[in-house]
């Protein structure tokens, strides 16, 4: 081959976009791609702005800079924007709840507040907007932000393109969610984490003196306005907020979104809103803590199209290493007494048990052991339950040990001689694994 030809050889630009798309989480590579030629640029800008993380005001700062004088046309490549607010606010002034071992933090005021502002009303495309608090020492009032911020916030939520929208830690009423959330006509995911919903009664003479609220209250949404396009919902309440008025409000028919129109839903800690789940769902993920609640189990008779179900146990508190809840509540008979609920006909092919083993200590020698006689007793009434003629869509049955400290061969032998008849009768795959 000659040295002309090799000087003309010409890589398609699809090619090139193929090799840049396979870098989208290394950053230094697509700032070096991005220099390459003017063909590549644009694909690495893609990717470089395509996530957007704002922690520190120096990052909202930049970000507000570039965005207005350096390079306006960036504005349409962010498509996630992640904002986290440990380090943008003043905690000033702070008061303690004695009922609560965080702190509540009122009267909030933004670090680069306006610049966030604007970031907000620059960007046109984005697909999804999360508020975070990181750190597990205090909550945020939705309720003491400023108006104009939150509407900056109700701005981009009615973004056509907006989908997916998440909330950490916030201190936030219900009809402040609902009329935060009516924006997002276009919402498909919306995930709440650890609300925090006292009633303003209880904590008024702290701090009604510091502001009026209802001045920097959103309009309550127009009668009748509903979220039509919410698919998938995770709700993590707080397990120590018995009341849980977050979850009765969006159980009820004043919610801004039906729980009938649910196909994937999470709930942590608190699960007592799958009672009200509807027809629509496909995918339920459960990660209970205690099985307090009056009902001995979850009622899934509605849930013909429910496809996939994942049960975590690990947050539940175990009493004495056994498998039974410190409310009293065996997890296995509940476990069994939920699938026992599912109708026929059912489409029900993957189910998903996640288990921690728990260790125990004996003077100053580390033994570890388990239970192994009530523990197989529970997995035999779970197979003895899945046998069952209504389960003949059952495909696959995931059992995950989380405890690598104890002897794993013995438990493993135990599960798999346990679960032998399951595999055999009905064909479905059984995977044990510990993780």
């Amino acid at each position: 081959m000659s040295s002309s030809t090799v000087n003309n050889l010409h890589v398609p630009q699809e090619i090139c976009d193929s090799i840049i798309d396979h870098l989208w989480d290394d950053l230094p590579s697509l700032s070096a791609c991005s220099l390459v030629c003017r063909d590549w640029t644009h694909r690495s800008r893609y990717h470089f702005f395509y996530d957007i993380r704002l922690e520190r005001r120096n990052d909202v700062t930049s970000f507000r800079r570039l965005l207005t004088t350096s390079a306006k046309h960036l504005v349409t490549l962010p498509r996630n924007l992640t904002i986290v607010f440990d380090d943008l606010i003043y905690t000033q002034p702070r008061y303690y709840y004695y009922s609560m071992p965080e702190t509540l933090v009122h009267g909030i005021r933004l670090v680069a507040e306006m610049e966030l502002e604007e970031i907000l009303s620059l960007l046109p495309n984005l697909r999804s907007l999360s508020l975070d608090i990181t750190g597990n020492t205090f909550w945020l009032s939705w309720e003491s932000m400023s108006f104009w911020f939150k509407c900056a916030i109700a701005q981009v939520l009615q973004l056509p393109t907006l989908t997916h929208f998440d909330m950490h830690r916030f201190r936030i009423k219900p009809h402040s969610l609902a009329a935060l959330i009516a924006h997002g006509r276009a919402l498909e995911h919306l995930g709440i984490y650890n609300p925090h919903t006292l009633d303003y009664s209880t904590s008024a003479f702290f701090w009604s003196w510091f502001m009026d609220i209802e001045l920097y209250r959103l309009p309550d949404p127009s009668y009748g306005a509903k979220i039509r396009c919410l698919r998938d919902l995770t709700l993590h309440l707080d397990r120590r907020d018995n009341r849980h008025p977050l979850a009765n409000h969006i159980a009820s028919d004043k919610s801004v979104f039906s729980l009938k129109n649910i196909r994937k839903l999470r709930l942590i800690e608190s699960i007592e809103l799958a009672d009200h789940i509807g027809s629509s769902l496909e995918v339920l993920e459960l990660q209970p803590f205690d099985l307090t609640s009056d009902k001995p189990y979850i009622d899934l008779s509605r849930s013909r199209l429910l496809h996939t179900l994942l049960v975590d146990f690990r947050s539940c508190k175990l009493m004495h290493n056994k498998p039974v809840t410190t409310g009293g509540r065996n997890i296995f008979q509940w476990l069994c007494s939920t699938l026992s609920s599912i109708s026929v006909p059912n489409n029900l092919e993957n189910i998903t048990i996640i288990k921690a083993i728990s260790r125990k200590t004996i003077c100053h020698l580390h033994i570890s052991w388990v239970d192994k006689d009530v523990d197989s007793q529970g997995w035999k009434s779970v197979c003895d339950t899945l046998m069952d003629k209504k389960f003949t869509m059952l495909r696959r049955l995931d059992i995950r040990i989380c405890n690598r400290n104890i002897k794993v061969k013995r438990y493993h032998r135990m599960l798999k001689r346990t679960m032998n008849p399951l595999q055999t009768i009905t064909g479905a795959a059984v995977v044990i694994s510990f993780i």
